[in-house]
């Protein structure tokens, strides 16, 4: 379980709670960064292409040997 600091009376709280149970104030929310998420997509999307251009390129390499053999 993840846990977080009430900013208040310091007392280890829920990560997403909203009011602390401890002092029983309201915590602010928590800031979710996109960026993270914008990284590990734009990573997936250059694997991708990458993988697709490795293929692409042996794909023809293999068409063209073919025709070499046939010679």
């Amino acid at each position: 379980m993840k846990v977080r600091i009430c900013p208040y009376c310091r007392e280890k709280i829920k990560r997403f709670a909203t009011v602390c149970r401890y002092c029983r104030k309201d915590i602010p929310a928590i800031k979710v960064s996109h960026k993270k998420s914008i990284g590990v997509i734009s990573a997936i999307l250059a694997t991708a292409l990458i993988a697709g251009g490795v293929a692409l390129i042996t794909a023809e390499y293999l068409k063209e040997r073919r025709n070499w053999l046939k010679k």
